[in-house]
């Protein structure tokens, strides 16, 4: 029996994964355009996100982009 592995990747990785800067990142999160952030640890200030939600959010904007495109 197989499993997705799932990292959590930081922000200087999902910036560099979905090509958008830091400030552009943080404003969709905030919109909810952008999958949110999950703590890494209970009581500490680092974030991670799920690299399938990443990915995910990445194969959506290719096809609706292609879609838009036809």
């Amino acid at each position: 029996m197989g499993y997705e592995v799932i990292e959590l990747w930081r922000e200087p990785r999902v910036v560099q994964v979905v090509g958008l800067g830091r400030s552009t990142l943080w404003s969709l999160v905030k919109d909810g355009e952008f999958p949110a952030p999950v703590p890494i640890h209970d009581g500490g200030r680092a974030v991670g996100w799920p690299s399938n939600e990443v990915i995910s959010w990445v194969q959506n904007r290719i096809a609706a982009a292609r879609t838009k495109a036809e």
